[in-house]
């Protein structure tokens, strides 16, 4: 099972990616997806780390980062979504928490979406700011999390509607990508 986004993600099946290609059109309307085509250039996939899938826009200072998607974990979802805010942190930094609104998918699902800046103070200059926004999505009884991390203040100036269309088309994906071995993962 993984928690997918409006996103080309690199695959071997073509079923798979007929099906995202369906389902990217009803999560992310054309007019939207047109716009970060554009913007982005498209996402290169560099892997996984941490746990989450990792995509760097080829024309923007963005990175996605994508997470599992499995059965809500006992651990609070406020503690879950800062952890993801302050990953990587480093000593001169510091996040201020600007939004957690409780919203809607594209397509119904119920988000959390938290948007946070991290400061970064220099001898040399008055700091850069970096926008990070954590969304979660429920899915039943699954969830799953993604992070976006806006590394231009014009950017997101400017595009911050498209950037959140693109956060608000998550949806699951409930096959497992290996394939079902045993019936008994159809309820996992």
């Amino acid at each position: 099972m993984r928690l997918r986004l409006a996103v080309v993600e690199p695959t071997e099946d073509p079923v798979l990616d007929a099906g995202d290609a369906v389902t990217r059109k009803v999560v992310l309307p054309e007019d939207r997806a047109r716009r970060l085509e554009e913007l982005t250039g498209g996402w290169d996939a560099l892997g996984a780390l941490d746990g989450m899938r990792v995509f760097i826009a080829q024309r923007a200072q963005l990175e996605l980062r994508i997470g599992a998607l499995g059965v809500r974990p006992a651990v609070e979802e406020s503690t879950r979504l800062n952890s993801l805010l302050v990953r990587g942190l480093t000593e001169s930094q510091q996040l201020h928490l600007v939004s957690d609104e409780r919203l809607l998918s594209q397509v119904g699902w119920p988000i959390r979406l938290l948007h946070g800046t991290v400061v970064t103070r220099s001898g040399w200059s008055g700091g850069e700011t970096e926008h990070r926004f954590v969304v979660s999505y429920r899915f039943f009884e699954h969830s799953g999390e993604a992070l976006l991390q806006v590394g231009d203040e014009t950017l997101l100036r400017e595009h911050r509607d498209d950037l959140l269309a693109l956060l608000r088309s998550g949806w699951p994906l409930w096959t497992p990508s290996t394939g079902v071995a045993v019936l008994s993962e159809l309820w996992q």
